[in-house]
C-alpha cells in the first residue's frame, strides 16, 4: 500500500504567496480535475489542501485590493 503524501503546510502557504493569480487558479482547477477523476487517490487530502491554500491566497489578495 502506498503511503499518503504529506504536505508541509507552512512551506506551501509561503509558496502560494509567490504564485500569480493565474497559477493559483490553474492549481485549483488541476486538483479538482484530479479529484473528480479519482476521489479515492492517496493524494486526495493533499489536493484538497492545495485547493484550500490557493483559494485562501486568492481571497486574501481580493480583500487587500478592496482596501
Amino acid at each position: 500500500m502506498a503511503s499518503k503524501q504529506q504536505m508541509d503546510h507552512d512551506a506551501y502557504r509561503r509558496k502560494v504567496r509567490g504564485m500569480s493569480d493565474d497559477s493559483l487558479r490553474w492549481v485549483i482547477r488541476d486538483c479538482r480535475e484530479a479529484l473528480d477523476a479519482n476521489p479515492d487517490t492517496d493524494k486526495a487530502s493533499y489536493y484538497q489542501d492545495e485547493i484550500c491554500y490557493c483559494e485562501m491566497e486568492l481571497a486574501a489578495r481580493q480583500r487587500r485590493a478592496v482596501r
